[in-house]
């Protein structure tokens, strides 16, 4: 585990400076001033590009970005991800069901003039925590942990765009987005190395390809 956080510093560098940004937000402000903020900058281009980053926490998204690495990249990577992935899933869920937050939608009822963008679903419980964020955390981690260094940076501008995503489109709470991102990057960072050192039937060499590469090899 101290190895895969050393030579990934970078990123949990800057994750600690999105969660020092989301800690100072928390104490200087309400819990509603931050949306408000953010939503009096609305705007048509704004909509779609959160729109659409919002995507990369999506479930949607998550399943079709596990199924690529087990067909196309690694059947034991594919397996480590997607444990590591389906844990976290599990906690979040646990979390929100057991704190029942109501969304910004409830919060900012008898508040006039919030802006909605039309076209999306606004949903209005179990605000706590972002659950769009865990998830573009914990695959971002774990990307970096397989990719090359100078992937860092971006997969981590993806996480935190999606967790930005979730304010801007009045879904989640800036406390949301930040414990969000810390249970995944804590449970990943505990999870990931236990599975990835496991000594297990997944260690065979035909498991060290993708899923396509073996059924060719088997035909």
């Amino acid at each position: 585990m101290i190895e895969l956080i050393r030579k990934n510093k970078l990123f949990y560098w800057l994750t600690g400076l999105f969660w020092l940004a989301c800690i100072v937000i928390l104490l200087q402000t309400d819990k509603g001033s931050p949306l408000l903020f953010i939503n009096g900058y609305h705007d048509h281009l704004y909509d779609y590009f959160f729109f659409c980053m919002t995507y990369f926490g999506d479930g949607l998204f998550s399943a079709v970005f596990l199924i690529s690495i087990l067909l196309f990249v690694n059947i034991r990577k594919a397996f480590v991800v997607t444990v590591t992935f389906l844990i976290l899933v599990l906690v979040i869920q646990a979390l929100k069901f057991t704190f029942v937050e109501p969304r910004p939608f409830i919060y900012f009822q008898e508040t006039q003039g919030v802006y909605y963008i039309p076209w999306i679903e606004i949903h209005k419980f179990n605000s706590f925590p972002s659950g769009h964020t865990a998830q573009a955390f914990c695959l971002a981690l774990c990307t970096c942990f397989y990719a090359h260094k100078k992937y860092i940076p971006l997969l981590f501008m993806l996480a935190a765009l999606t967790g930005l995503s979730r304010m801007y489109l009045l879904q989640h709470f800036p406390v949301d987005v930040f414990v969000g991102s810390l249970v995944a990057v804590v449970l990943t960072t505990l999870i990931f190395p236990l599975l990835e050192n496991k000594e297990s039937f997944l260690r065979r060499a035909e498991f060290n390809q993708s899923l396509i590469s073996l059924l060719k090899n088997k035909s």
